[in-house]
């Protein structure tokens, strides 16, 4: 019995580290792909360039909204519970 036990836990051993190797892979595909995304992007705006200062302004108002928010619904949920 233990011996039975012994050889499923090794094969689930291996099962997790071929999974493990396969997630591996998988993330440095997406992050190759990140990479050429973000560059050619990167090629499309100037540094100093006006539409690079609107859109962070933007995204920096619309993250601190969310922020707050989440913020305030915790203090809610706190209070609730």
């Amino acid at each position: 019995m233990f011996a039975k036990r012994k050889k499923e836990l090794i094969e689930r051993k291996r099962e997790i580290v071929v999974e493990t190797g396969l997630y591996r892979n998988l993330i440095e595909l997406e992050c190759a792909s990140l990479r050429v995304r973000f560059d050619s992007a990167r090629a499309g705006v100037r540094p100093g360039s006006p539409w690079l200062k609107i859109v962070g302004t933007i995204a920096g108002f619309l993250a601190a909204q969310r922020w707050f928010g989440l913020m305030r619904w915790l203090q809610r949920f706190k209070s609730e519970h």
